[in-house]
Protein backbone atom coordinates (compact mmCIF):
# COMPACT_ATOMS: atom_id res chain seq x y z
CA UNK A 1 0.00 0.00 0.00
CA UNK A 2 1.44 3.12 -0.80
CA UNK A 3 0.40 5.63 1.93
CA UNK A 4 2.19 8.45 0.82
CA UNK A 5 -0.70 8.63 -1.62
CA UNK A 6 -4.25 8.19 -0.55
CA UNK A 7 -7.35 6.62 -2.54
CA UNK A 8 -8.98 8.78 -4.96
CA UNK A 9 -12.30 7.93 -6.93
CA UNK A 10 -13.02 9.81 -10.15
CA UNK A 11 -15.81 12.15 -10.16
CA UNK A 12 -16.16 15.66 -11.92
CA UNK A 13 -17.51 17.92 -9.62
CA UNK A 14 -17.79 21.95 -9.34
CA UNK A 15 -17.44 21.52 -5.97
CA UNK A 16 -13.99 20.35 -5.53
CA UNK A 17 -12.56 21.82 -9.28
CA UNK A 18 -9.36 21.13 -7.88
CA UNK A 19 -9.73 17.45 -7.26
CA UNK A 20 -11.63 16.67 -10.03
CA UNK A 21 -8.94 18.79 -12.22
CA UNK A 22 -6.40 15.82 -10.89
CA UNK A 23 -8.73 13.24 -11.47
CA UNK A 24 -9.36 13.89 -15.44
CA UNK A 25 -5.88 14.36 -16.03
CA UNK A 26 -5.70 10.49 -15.43
CA UNK A 27 -8.96 9.79 -16.71
CA UNK A 28 -7.46 7.57 -19.35
CA UNK A 29 -6.80 4.46 -17.52
CA UNK A 30 -9.63 2.25 -16.38
CA UNK A 31 -9.94 0.42 -13.40
CA UNK A 32 -12.30 -2.29 -11.88
CA UNK A 33 -14.90 -0.73 -10.39
CA UNK A 34 -15.66 2.42 -11.85
CA UNK A 35 -12.23 4.76 -11.66
CA UNK A 36 -10.91 3.96 -8.21
CA UNK A 37 -7.70 6.14 -8.63
CA UNK A 38 -5.09 7.32 -6.22
CA UNK A 39 -4.17 11.39 -6.91
CA UNK A 40 -0.93 12.55 -6.14
CA UNK A 41 -0.67 15.19 -3.15
CA UNK A 42 -4.23 14.68 -2.12
CA UNK A 43 -5.52 13.40 1.08
CA UNK A 44 -9.08 12.86 0.19
CA UNK A 45 -10.61 9.41 -1.84
CA UNK A 46 -13.79 10.65 -3.86
CA UNK A 47 -16.10 8.80 -6.20
CA UNK A 48 -19.15 9.11 -7.80
CA UNK A 49 -22.45 8.10 -6.64
CA UNK A 50 -25.77 6.72 -8.63
CA UNK A 51 -29.24 6.26 -8.02
CA UNK A 52 -31.80 8.85 -6.85
CA UNK A 53 -34.82 8.71 -4.46
CA UNK A 54 -36.95 7.28 -6.85
CA UNK A 55 -37.62 4.58 -8.97
CA UNK A 56 -33.86 3.30 -7.62
CA UNK A 57 -34.63 3.97 -3.85
CA UNK A 58 -30.94 4.12 -3.21
CA UNK A 59 -27.74 6.08 -3.49
CA UNK A 60 -24.39 3.59 -4.17
CA UNK A 61 -20.79 3.70 -5.50
CA UNK A 62 -18.92 0.86 -7.52
CA UNK A 63 -16.02 -0.84 -6.62
CA UNK A 64 -13.79 -3.21 -7.82
CA UNK A 65 -13.51 -5.98 -4.88
CA UNK A 66 -11.89 -9.16 -5.03
CA UNK A 67 -9.41 -11.82 -6.59
CA UNK A 68 -9.69 -11.50 -9.35
CA UNK A 69 -11.42 -8.13 -9.37
CA UNK A 70 -14.77 -7.77 -9.90
CA UNK A 71 -16.81 -4.49 -10.07
CA UNK A 72 -19.87 -4.58 -7.43
CA UNK A 73 -22.33 -1.79 -6.76
CA UNK A 74 -22.97 -0.89 -3.05
CA UNK A 75 -25.64 0.77 -1.36
CA UNK A 76 -24.01 3.20 0.62
CA UNK A 77 -25.40 3.34 4.16
CA UNK A 78 -24.46 5.82 7.18
CA UNK A 79 -27.05 3.74 9.22
CA UNK A 80 -25.42 0.53 9.67
CA UNK A 81 -22.16 -1.01 10.54
CA UNK A 82 -21.24 -3.80 8.62
CA UNK A 83 -20.42 -3.68 4.59
CA UNK A 84 -21.50 -6.74 2.95
CA UNK A 85 -21.63 -7.81 -0.67
CA UNK A 86 -23.55 -10.92 -2.04
CA UNK A 87 -21.54 -13.72 -1.73
CA UNK A 88 -21.17 -17.57 -3.58
CA UNK A 89 -20.51 -19.43 -0.25
CA UNK A 90 -22.54 -20.70 -1.99
CA UNK A 91 -25.63 -18.43 -1.74
CA UNK A 92 -29.19 -19.79 -0.18
CA UNK A 93 -31.40 -16.79 -0.40
CA UNK A 94 -29.59 -14.16 -2.93
CA UNK A 95 -31.09 -11.44 -5.26
CA UNK A 96 -29.75 -11.99 -8.45
CA UNK A 97 -28.36 -8.18 -8.70
CA UNK A 98 -26.18 -6.29 -11.41
CA UNK A 99 -23.18 -8.33 -10.88
CA UNK A 100 -22.23 -11.98 -10.61
CA UNK A 101 -21.95 -13.11 -6.86
CA UNK A 102 -18.99 -12.38 -5.05
CA UNK A 103 -16.26 -15.34 -5.19
CA UNK A 104 -14.88 -16.05 -1.81
CA UNK A 105 -12.43 -18.52 -2.80
CA UNK A 106 -9.18 -16.17 -2.75
CA UNK A 107 -10.28 -14.35 0.58
CA UNK A 108 -8.95 -14.56 4.18
CA UNK A 109 -11.77 -15.00 6.74
CA UNK A 110 -11.62 -13.10 9.31
CA UNK A 111 -11.51 -14.90 13.05
CA UNK A 112 -14.26 -14.61 15.03
CA UNK A 113 -12.16 -13.19 18.43
CA UNK A 114 -10.76 -10.28 16.83
CA UNK A 115 -11.81 -6.76 17.14
CA UNK A 116 -13.17 -6.14 14.00
CA UNK A 117 -15.36 -9.14 14.44
CA UNK A 118 -16.62 -7.92 17.16
CA UNK A 119 -17.32 -4.82 15.65
CA UNK A 120 -19.28 -6.57 13.36
CA UNK A 121 -21.22 -8.71 16.19
CA UNK A 122 -22.17 -5.46 17.76
CA UNK A 123 -25.66 -5.56 19.05
CA UNK A 124 -26.28 -9.18 17.90
CA UNK A 125 -25.02 -12.35 19.24
CA UNK A 126 -21.34 -11.81 20.04
CA UNK A 127 -18.74 -14.78 20.07
CA UNK A 128 -17.68 -17.73 18.17
CA UNK A 129 -20.07 -20.39 16.09
CA UNK A 130 -18.87 -23.53 16.90
CA UNK A 131 -21.08 -26.25 15.28
CA UNK A 132 -23.85 -27.34 17.41
CA UNK A 133 -23.34 -26.09 21.00
CA UNK A 134 -23.52 -22.57 19.95
CA UNK A 135 -26.41 -21.08 18.88
CA UNK A 136 -25.60 -19.27 15.63
CA UNK A 137 -26.88 -15.60 15.26
CA UNK A 138 -30.20 -15.48 14.07
CA UNK A 139 -31.46 -18.44 15.60
CA UNK A 140 -34.28 -18.21 18.00
CA UNK A 141 -32.33 -19.42 21.40
CA UNK A 142 -29.66 -16.86 20.28
CA UNK A 143 -32.34 -13.98 20.64
CA UNK A 144 -33.54 -14.81 23.59
CA UNK A 145 -29.80 -15.26 24.90
CA UNK A 146 -29.08 -11.80 23.52
CA UNK A 147 -31.93 -10.50 25.40
CA UNK A 148 -31.57 -11.93 28.25
CA UNK A 149 -27.72 -11.22 28.59
CA UNK A 150 -28.99 -7.50 28.15
CA UNK A 151 -27.83 -7.12 24.90
CA UNK A 152 -29.54 -4.71 22.10
CA UNK A 153 -30.89 -7.89 20.63
CA UNK A 154 -31.25 -9.02 16.73
CA UNK A 155 -34.56 -7.42 16.38
CA UNK A 156 -33.64 -4.02 17.33
CA UNK A 157 -31.68 -4.05 14.29
CA UNK A 158 -29.84 -1.40 12.06
CA UNK A 159 -31.76 1.62 10.96
CA UNK A 160 -30.20 2.16 7.78
CA UNK A 161 -32.01 0.57 4.28
CA UNK A 162 -35.22 2.02 5.39
CA UNK A 163 -36.48 2.32 1.86
CA UNK A 164 -39.70 2.95 0.57
CA UNK A 165 -41.03 2.92 4.28
CA UNK A 166 -41.37 -0.85 4.86
CA UNK A 167 -40.42 -3.67 4.96
CA UNK A 168 -40.73 -6.60 2.52
CA UNK A 169 -41.82 -10.15 2.82
CA UNK A 170 -39.62 -12.51 4.45
CA UNK A 171 -38.18 -15.41 2.62
CA UNK A 172 -37.84 -18.35 4.53
CA UNK A 173 -34.64 -20.39 4.85
CA UNK A 174 -33.97 -23.73 3.61
CA UNK A 175 -33.36 -26.31 5.80
CA UNK A 176 -29.90 -26.86 6.90
CA UNK A 177 -28.36 -30.33 4.27
CA UNK A 178 -30.20 -29.84 1.39
CA UNK A 179 -28.68 -30.26 -1.91
CA UNK A 180 -28.88 -28.37 -4.68
CA UNK A 181 -28.61 -29.30 -8.00
CA UNK A 182 -24.38 -28.59 -8.19
CA UNK A 183 -23.89 -30.36 -4.76
CA UNK A 184 -23.97 -27.09 -3.24
CA UNK A 185 -25.55 -27.43 0.64
CA UNK A 186 -28.11 -25.36 1.39
CA UNK A 187 -27.97 -23.80 4.86
CA UNK A 188 -30.39 -22.85 7.45
CA UNK A 189 -27.57 -21.51 10.03
CA UNK A 190 -23.97 -19.63 9.38
CA UNK A 191 -21.54 -22.51 8.18
CA UNK A 192 -17.88 -22.85 8.05
CA UNK A 193 -17.02 -21.29 4.81
CA UNK A 194 -14.00 -23.02 4.51
CA UNK A 195 -16.18 -26.24 4.31
CA UNK A 196 -18.76 -24.22 2.02
CA UNK A 197 -16.08 -23.82 -0.79
CA UNK A 198 -15.17 -27.24 -0.42
CA UNK A 199 -18.57 -28.04 -1.43
CA UNK A 200 -18.64 -25.99 -4.01
CA UNK A 201 -15.25 -27.53 -5.66
CA UNK A 202 -16.83 -31.30 -5.24
CA UNK A 203 -20.44 -29.37 -6.70
CA UNK A 204 -18.51 -28.36 -10.06
CA UNK A 205 -16.41 -31.67 -10.09
CA UNK A 206 -19.05 -33.36 -10.16
CA UNK A 207 -19.66 -35.01 -6.97
CA UNK A 208 -21.76 -34.82 -4.24
CA UNK A 209 -20.15 -32.62 -1.33
CA UNK A 210 -23.55 -31.30 0.13
CA UNK A 211 -23.48 -32.94 3.32
CA UNK A 212 -21.20 -31.01 6.17
CA UNK A 213 -17.90 -31.63 6.34
CA UNK A 214 -18.39 -34.68 3.67
CA UNK A 215 -17.64 -34.25 -0.02
CA UNK A 216 -14.06 -34.71 -1.85
CA UNK A 217 -10.97 -32.77 0.81
CA UNK A 218 -9.70 -30.53 -1.88
CA UNK A 219 -8.48 -27.84 -0.51
CA UNK A 220 -9.48 -24.28 -0.65
CA UNK A 221 -7.53 -20.89 -1.76
CA UNK A 222 -8.22 -19.83 1.75
CA UNK A 223 -5.37 -17.88 3.35
CA UNK A 224 -6.13 -18.96 7.66
CA UNK A 225 -5.43 -16.58 10.22
CA UNK A 226 -5.36 -18.23 13.79
CA UNK A 227 -8.23 -21.18 12.73
CA UNK A 228 -7.88 -24.73 13.47
CA UNK A 229 -8.30 -27.27 10.64
CA UNK A 230 -11.83 -27.48 10.91
CA UNK A 231 -11.89 -23.69 10.08
CA UNK A 232 -14.66 -23.22 13.42
CA UNK A 233 -12.74 -19.85 14.28
CA UNK A 234 -14.96 -17.96 11.10
CA UNK A 235 -16.70 -14.70 12.11
CA UNK A 236 -20.31 -15.09 11.59
CA UNK A 237 -22.51 -11.80 11.84
CA UNK A 238 -26.31 -11.17 11.60
CA UNK A 239 -27.64 -8.04 10.62
CA UNK A 240 -31.28 -7.19 10.55
CA UNK A 241 -32.23 -3.50 9.02
CA UNK A 242 -35.34 -1.08 9.86
CA UNK A 243 -37.29 -2.71 6.85
CA UNK A 244 -37.49 -6.32 8.80
CA UNK A 245 -34.73 -7.19 5.74
CA UNK A 246 -32.02 -9.30 7.07
CA UNK A 247 -28.57 -10.03 5.69
CA UNK A 248 -26.39 -13.07 7.33
CA UNK A 249 -22.84 -14.25 6.06
CA UNK A 250 -19.16 -14.48 7.20
CA UNK A 251 -16.80 -11.61 7.78
CA UNK A 252 -13.40 -11.86 5.19
CA UNK A 253 -11.14 -9.41 3.99
CA UNK A 254 -9.94 -9.05 0.39
CA UNK A 255 -8.33 -6.72 -2.34
CA UNK A 256 -9.78 -3.56 -2.84
CA UNK A 257 -8.79 -1.69 -6.39
CA UNK A 258 -7.62 0.97 -7.18
CA UNK A 259 -5.56 3.12 -9.59
CA UNK A 260 -1.82 4.88 -8.78
CA UNK A 261 -0.63 7.78 -10.45
CA UNK A 262 1.84 5.73 -12.57
CA UNK A 263 -0.87 3.68 -14.19
CA UNK A 264 -0.60 0.54 -12.58
CA UNK A 265 -3.16 -1.40 -10.26
CA UNK A 266 -2.67 -1.23 -6.34
CA UNK A 267 -4.66 -3.18 -4.10
CA UNK A 268 -5.80 -2.23 -0.40
CA UNK A 269 -6.77 -4.64 2.34
CA UNK A 270 -10.94 -4.25 3.02
CA UNK A 271 -12.73 -6.43 5.03
CA UNK A 272 -16.16 -6.95 4.71
CA UNK A 273 -18.91 -9.35 4.66
CA UNK A 274 -19.47 -12.45 2.48
CA UNK A 275 -23.08 -12.59 2.63
CA UNK A 276 -24.79 -15.90 1.78
CA UNK A 277 -28.15 -15.48 3.61
CA UNK A 278 -31.00 -12.71 2.58
CA UNK A 279 -34.21 -12.21 3.21
CA UNK A 280 -37.25 -9.94 2.81
CA UNK A 281 -36.37 -6.84 0.33
CA UNK A 282 -33.15 -7.64 -0.01
CA UNK A 283 -33.96 -11.15 -1.47
CA UNK A 284 -35.70 -9.60 -4.16
CA UNK A 285 -34.71 -10.16 -7.45
CA UNK A 286 -33.31 -8.06 -9.55
CA UNK A 287 -31.29 -6.12 -7.09
CA UNK A 288 -30.55 -2.74 -7.96
CA UNK A 289 -26.98 -3.10 -6.01
CA UNK A 290 -25.07 -6.07 -4.73
CA UNK A 291 -24.75 -5.15 -1.39
CA UNK A 292 -24.27 -2.66 1.20
CA UNK A 293 -21.28 -0.16 2.48
CA UNK A 294 -21.79 -0.12 6.08
CA UNK A 295 -20.60 3.15 7.04
CA UNK A 296 -21.57 3.30 10.83
CA UNK A 297 -19.24 4.71 13.25
CA UNK A 298 -17.40 1.21 13.78
CA UNK A 299 -13.78 0.49 12.98
CA UNK A 300 -15.34 -1.87 10.29
CA UNK A 301 -16.27 0.91 8.06
CA UNK A 302 -13.79 1.61 4.78
CA UNK A 303 -13.06 5.05 5.80
CA UNK A 304 -11.45 3.66 9.49
CA UNK A 305 -9.69 0.84 7.91
CA UNK A 306 -8.36 3.30 5.13
CA UNK A 307 -7.61 5.30 8.11
CA UNK A 308 -5.37 2.50 10.31
CA UNK A 309 -3.48 1.93 7.16
CA UNK A 310 -2.25 5.13 7.15
CA UNK A 311 -4.28 6.44 4.07
CA UNK A 312 -6.20 9.31 4.86
CA UNK A 313 -8.14 10.45 8.07
CA UNK A 314 -10.88 8.79 9.08
CA UNK A 315 -13.47 11.60 8.14
CA UNK A 316 -16.06 10.91 4.84
CA UNK A 317 -18.93 12.62 3.66
CA UNK A 318 -21.81 12.58 0.58
CA UNK A 319 -23.49 15.13 -1.58
CA UNK A 320 -26.36 13.33 -3.01
CA UNK A 321 -27.90 15.62 -6.22
CA UNK A 322 -31.13 17.50 -5.84
CA UNK A 323 -31.72 17.31 -9.24
CA UNK A 324 -34.63 14.77 -10.77
CA UNK A 325 -32.01 12.68 -12.54
CA UNK A 326 -29.99 12.12 -9.04
CA UNK A 327 -26.84 11.12 -8.45
CA UNK A 328 -23.65 12.99 -6.39
CA UNK A 329 -20.27 12.13 -5.20
CA UNK A 330 -19.02 10.39 -1.90
CA UNK A 331 -15.56 11.22 -0.61
CA UNK A 332 -13.09 9.69 2.42
CA UNK A 333 -10.83 12.38 4.15
CA UNK A 334 -10.73 15.79 5.20
CA UNK A 335 -8.72 17.34 2.42
CA UNK A 336 -11.63 18.59 0.30
CA UNK A 337 -13.51 19.82 3.13
CA UNK A 338 -15.30 23.42 2.39
CA UNK A 339 -14.87 25.95 5.27
CA UNK A 340 -18.45 27.14 5.77
CA UNK A 341 -19.47 23.67 6.92
CA UNK A 342 -22.37 23.75 10.06
CA UNK A 343 -21.01 21.57 12.79
CA UNK A 344 -23.31 19.74 15.45
CA UNK A 345 -21.50 16.89 17.96
CA UNK A 346 -22.40 13.65 16.98
CA UNK A 347 -24.27 12.44 20.70
CA UNK A 348 -22.68 10.26 23.06
CA UNK A 349 -24.30 6.86 23.19
CA UNK A 350 -24.09 3.19 24.73
CA UNK A 351 -24.58 2.12 20.90
CA UNK A 352 -21.58 3.11 18.52
CA UNK A 353 -23.29 1.86 15.24
CA UNK A 354 -25.21 5.13 14.55
CA UNK A 355 -24.71 9.02 13.51
CA UNK A 356 -26.78 10.11 16.81
CA UNK A 357 -26.93 13.72 17.22
CA UNK A 358 -29.02 16.08 19.44
CA UNK A 359 -32.21 17.37 18.18
CA UNK A 360 -33.27 20.48 19.86
CA UNK A 361 -36.41 20.65 17.56
CA UNK A 362 -38.29 20.59 14.27
CA UNK A 363 -39.83 23.37 12.62
CA UNK A 364 -42.53 23.83 10.02
CA UNK A 365 -42.06 27.35 8.49
CA UNK A 366 -42.48 29.41 11.75
CA UNK A 367 -44.08 27.07 13.54
CA UNK A 368 -42.15 24.52 15.98
CA UNK A 369 -43.43 20.95 16.15
CA UNK A 370 -43.81 19.60 19.16
CA UNK A 371 -41.26 17.64 20.76
CA UNK A 372 -41.76 13.81 21.76
CA UNK A 373 -42.89 13.06 24.98
CA UNK A 374 -40.36 10.77 25.44
CA UNK A 375 -37.34 12.86 25.27
CA UNK A 376 -36.96 12.89 28.61
CA UNK A 377 -37.97 9.49 29.90
CA UNK A 378 -38.66 8.06 33.34
CA UNK A 379 -37.55 5.08 34.50
CA UNK A 380 -40.34 1.96 36.07
CA UNK A 381 -40.59 3.74 38.79
CA UNK A 382 -41.59 6.55 37.38
CA UNK A 383 -39.51 8.79 39.15
CA UNK A 384 -36.01 9.06 37.67
CA UNK A 385 -35.38 10.75 33.92
CA UNK A 386 -33.36 9.21 31.54
CA UNK A 387 -31.85 10.99 28.49
CA UNK A 388 -31.55 7.79 26.80
CA UNK A 389 -34.15 5.20 25.08
CA UNK A 390 -33.89 1.53 25.61
CA UNK A 391 -31.38 0.87 22.96
CA UNK A 392 -28.82 3.14 24.25
CA UNK A 393 -29.87 6.18 21.86
CA UNK A 394 -30.59 9.83 23.16
CA UNK A 395 -34.22 10.26 23.16
CA UNK A 396 -35.67 13.13 21.03
CA UNK A 397 -32.20 13.27 19.14
CA UNK A 398 -32.02 12.02 15.78
CA UNK A 399 -29.42 10.01 13.31
CA UNK A 400 -28.51 10.49 10.28
CA UNK A 401 -29.09 7.81 7.72
CA UNK A 402 -28.01 7.65 4.24
CA UNK A 403 -29.46 4.54 3.83
CA UNK A 404 -32.75 5.21 4.59
CA UNK A 405 -34.53 7.15 1.29
CA UNK A 406 -37.00 9.07 3.24
CA UNK A 407 -36.94 11.37 6.40
CA UNK A 408 -38.78 9.76 9.59
CA UNK A 409 -40.37 12.18 12.28
CA UNK A 410 -42.27 11.03 15.68
CA UNK A 411 -45.53 10.36 15.88
CA UNK A 412 -45.30 13.34 18.21
CA UNK A 413 -44.20 15.81 15.53
CA UNK A 414 -45.28 14.18 12.70
CA UNK A 415 -49.41 14.32 13.34
CA UNK A 416 -49.25 18.00 13.16
CA UNK A 417 -46.78 18.42 10.42
CA UNK A 418 -49.08 16.56 8.38
CA UNK A 419 -52.45 18.64 9.24
CA UNK A 420 -49.99 21.68 8.37
CA UNK A 421 -49.03 20.45 5.08
CA UNK A 422 -52.53 18.92 4.02
CA UNK A 423 -53.81 22.69 4.81
CA UNK A 424 -51.38 24.44 2.82
CA UNK A 425 -52.09 21.91 -0.23
CA UNK A 426 -55.77 22.72 0.30
CA UNK A 427 -55.22 26.06 -0.06
CA UNK A 428 -53.46 25.33 -3.16
CA UNK A 429 -56.05 23.41 -4.79
CA UNK A 430 -54.61 20.20 -4.42
CA UNK A 431 -56.75 17.52 -3.19
CA UNK A 432 -55.46 13.87 -1.89
CA UNK A 433 -54.51 11.63 -4.47
CA UNK A 434 -55.56 8.11 -2.95
CA UNK A 435 -54.73 6.00 -6.04
CA UNK A 436 -50.86 6.61 -5.08
CA UNK A 437 -48.97 3.80 -3.75
CA UNK A 438 -45.68 4.65 -3.52
CA UNK A 439 -45.47 7.03 -0.47
CA UNK A 440 -49.00 7.07 2.20
CA UNK A 441 -49.46 10.86 1.69
CA UNK A 442 -49.90 12.62 -1.79
CA UNK A 443 -51.62 15.17 -3.95
CA UNK A 444 -52.63 16.02 -7.09
CA UNK A 445 -54.71 18.87 -8.80
CA UNK A 446 -58.40 19.51 -8.00
CA UNK A 447 -61.05 19.94 -10.03
CA UNK A 448 -60.30 22.26 -12.82
CA UNK A 449 -56.82 22.52 -11.82
CA UNK A 450 -53.90 22.49 -14.09
CA UNK A 451 -52.36 18.96 -13.67
CA UNK A 452 -49.02 18.74 -12.02
CA UNK A 453 -46.51 18.39 -13.93
CA UNK A 454 -43.65 18.45 -11.28
CA UNK A 455 -42.92 19.48 -7.38
CA UNK A 456 -41.61 22.68 -9.34
CA UNK A 457 -45.28 23.50 -9.79
CA UNK A 458 -46.49 23.06 -6.44
CA UNK A 459 -43.24 23.46 -3.80
CA UNK A 460 -43.64 27.72 -2.99
CA UNK A 461 -47.28 26.19 -1.43
CA UNK A 462 -45.68 24.56 1.08
CA UNK A 463 -43.23 25.61 4.03
CA UNK A 464 -39.46 25.17 4.87
CA UNK A 465 -39.23 22.44 7.08
CA UNK A 466 -35.84 23.39 9.87
CA UNK A 467 -34.49 20.79 12.16
CA UNK A 468 -32.54 22.54 14.50
CA UNK A 469 -29.74 20.52 16.13
CA UNK A 470 -27.25 21.49 19.04
CA UNK A 471 -24.90 23.79 17.94
CA UNK A 472 -21.12 22.88 17.49
CA UNK A 473 -19.90 26.43 18.17
CA UNK A 474 -20.49 28.42 21.67
CA UNK A 475 -21.55 31.61 18.77
CA UNK A 476 -24.33 29.96 17.64
CA UNK A 477 -27.45 28.77 19.34
CA UNK A 478 -27.69 25.94 17.09
CA UNK A 479 -27.01 24.18 14.03
CA UNK A 480 -30.04 24.54 11.93
CA UNK A 481 -30.08 22.17 8.74
CA UNK A 482 -33.36 23.66 6.85
CA UNK A 483 -34.80 21.30 3.62
CA UNK A 484 -37.21 23.44 1.31
CA UNK A 485 -40.33 22.24 -0.01
CA UNK A 486 -38.71 21.39 -3.28
CA UNK A 487 -36.12 19.04 -1.77
CA UNK A 488 -39.02 17.02 0.85
CA UNK A 489 -41.32 16.70 -1.82
CA UNK A 490 -40.87 14.13 -4.79
CA UNK A 491 -42.83 13.15 -7.73
CA UNK A 492 -43.32 9.60 -8.17
CA UNK A 493 -44.94 10.19 -11.59
CA UNK A 494 -46.67 13.32 -13.71
CA UNK A 495 -49.65 14.39 -11.74
CA UNK A 496 -48.90 13.66 -7.97
CA UNK A 497 -46.55 14.84 -5.72
CA UNK A 498 -45.90 12.92 -2.73
CA UNK A 499 -44.37 14.17 0.92
CA UNK A 500 -41.09 12.29 1.51
CA UNK A 501 -41.47 12.93 5.24
CA UNK A 502 -42.63 9.78 7.29
CA UNK A 503 -44.26 8.84 10.75
CA UNK A 504 -41.39 6.20 11.90
CA UNK A 505 -43.91 4.81 14.47
CA UNK A 506 -46.07 3.92 11.67
CA UNK A 507 -43.55 3.09 8.53
CA UNK A 508 -40.47 1.38 10.22
CA UNK A 509 -41.43 -1.96 11.52
CA UNK A 510 -38.56 -2.04 14.02
CA UNK A 511 -38.31 1.79 14.13
CA UNK A 512 -38.47 3.65 17.70
CA UNK A 513 -41.16 6.57 18.08
CA UNK A 514 -38.30 8.44 19.98
CA UNK A 515 -36.11 8.35 16.94
CA UNK A 516 -35.56 10.93 14.08
CA UNK A 517 -34.07 9.63 10.82
CA UNK A 518 -32.76 12.15 8.65
CA UNK A 519 -32.52 10.38 5.54
CA UNK A 520 -31.96 10.67 1.96
CA UNK A 521 -34.54 13.07 0.93
CA UNK A 522 -34.14 15.83 3.53
CA UNK A 523 -29.73 15.97 2.67
CA UNK A 524 -30.27 16.32 -1.19
CA UNK A 525 -28.47 19.44 -2.39
CA UNK A 526 -25.94 19.10 1.32
CA UNK A 527 -22.52 17.87 1.64
CA UNK A 528 -22.89 16.25 4.80
CA UNK A 529 -19.61 14.70 6.57
CA UNK A 530 -19.12 12.30 9.27
CA UNK A 531 -16.11 13.52 10.84
CA UNK A 532 -15.26 10.81 13.34
CA UNK A 533 -11.74 12.10 14.66
CA UNK A 534 -14.15 15.15 15.86
CA UNK A 535 -16.91 13.46 16.63
CA UNK A 536 -19.29 15.80 15.21
CA UNK A 537 -21.46 15.59 11.81
CA UNK A 538 -21.80 18.31 9.31
CA UNK A 539 -23.01 19.93 6.21
CA UNK A 540 -23.10 23.01 3.57
CA UNK A 541 -25.59 23.67 0.66
CA UNK A 542 -23.28 22.38 -2.25
CA UNK A 543 -23.69 21.99 -5.89
CA UNK A 544 -23.28 17.79 -6.05
CA UNK A 545 -23.55 17.36 -9.71
CA UNK A 546 -20.95 14.95 -10.78
CA UNK A 547 -21.48 15.84 -15.18
CA UNK A 548 -19.47 18.73 -15.11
Amino acid sequence: MDKEHPLVFQVRSRQHSAAAAAVAAASGATVPGGGLRLVKGSSAAVTRIHGRIFPEGLYYIAVGLGTPPQTYFLDIDTGSHVSWVTCDAPCVHCAQGPNPWYDPSHASPVDCRSDLCRAAQTGFIRGCSSGSEDQPPGSEAAKAESLEGGGVGLEKGEVGRGRGGGGGESSGKGGEGEEGGSGKMVHAKPRHLQEAVRDMSAGDAGGAGGAAGGGDSNESDFKESDSNEDGINQCDYDIVYADGSSSQGVLVTDRLLFLHPSGTLKAAQFTFGCAYDQEGDLAISPARSDGVLGLGPSNLSLPAQLSRAGVGRNVFGHCLDSAASGGGYFFIGDALLPTAVTWTPRASTSDTRFYHASLLHVSYGSKKLPTSPSKVERDNTGSSPSAYNEDGVESGGAIFDSGSSFTYLTATAFEPLLLMASADAAAAGLQRDTTATVLPHCWKAGKGAPEIRSVADVASHFATLTFAFKSHSIFSSSADLTVAPSTYLFSPGRGTVCLGILNGEESLALGSASRTIIGDIAMRGYLVVYDNENTRIGWTSADCSSKS
